[in-house]
């Protein structure tokens, strides 16, 4: 009489078998991940490598290199603020009264406005009977004015004349204590012009 081999199903060696597949997934998701962990700590790694020596390449510069990169119109220094009004001034009675002309200091000018300026211009300003005509973008309002800039014969200060009054204190509204900003705008070839603050009466 022939037996016959039967197989039995055994459960338990099914999942077991089941569970090792699973586990052996798991370590090599985790292996996948850990590799590209270490992938990206190097590639920032790299990152961090290339930026201190940007940051190394960084030079310092002398005044007269920042004057004349300000000439030309160019800058390659890195700054994360700047700001731009190189010239404030609290206005004073005389700014405002029928003296009708803004004074602006000797040494803010010769520092912030001339050392931008070509030669001829520059002359132009030392000139008591004629001066410097400018344009004037008044920022707040978004208009343009024209002034005639130069030197002060009485203290050799810088005044804007010609209209200052009219174009600006009446239309403006300015009084003694408000203070004004102004600078130099080299690719325009213009002042800038804005009402940095309220007098508080």
């Amino acid at each position: 009489m022939e037996s016959t081999a039967k197989s039995h199903f055994n459960p338990c060696k099914e999942e077991s078998s089941s569970t090792s597949a699973k586990k052996r997934k798991i370590l090599d998701r985790k292996d996948s991940h850990d590799s590209s962990g270490i992938e990206e700590n190097e590639g920032l790694n790299v990152e961090r490598r290339r930026v201190n020596m940007r940051l190394r390449s960084f030079r310092f510069y002398s005044v007269e290199e920042e004057i004349e990169e300000r000439r030309l119109g160019i800058s390659t220094k890195l700054k994360l603020f700047e700001d731009p009004w190189r010239i404030k001034k609290v206005l004073q009675e005389s700014d405002v009264n029928n003296l009708c002309r803004l004074m602006l200091s000797k040494r803010l000018v010769e520092n912030h406005i001339l050392p931008l300026w070509e030669v001829e211009g520059a002359a132009m300003v030392e000139i008591e009977e004629g001066g410097r005509r400018v344009t004037i973008w008044d920022m707040d309002t978004d208009s343009t004015h024209e002034l005639v800039f130069k030197r002060w014969r009485l203290n050799r200060s810088y005044v804007f004349t010609d209209n200052w009054m009219v174009k600006f204190v009446r239309r403006r509204g300015l009084r003694r204590g408000d203070e004004i900003g102004l600078f130099w705008d080299i690719a325009r070839l213009r002042f800038c012009f804005r009402v940095l603050a309220r007098a508080m009466y």
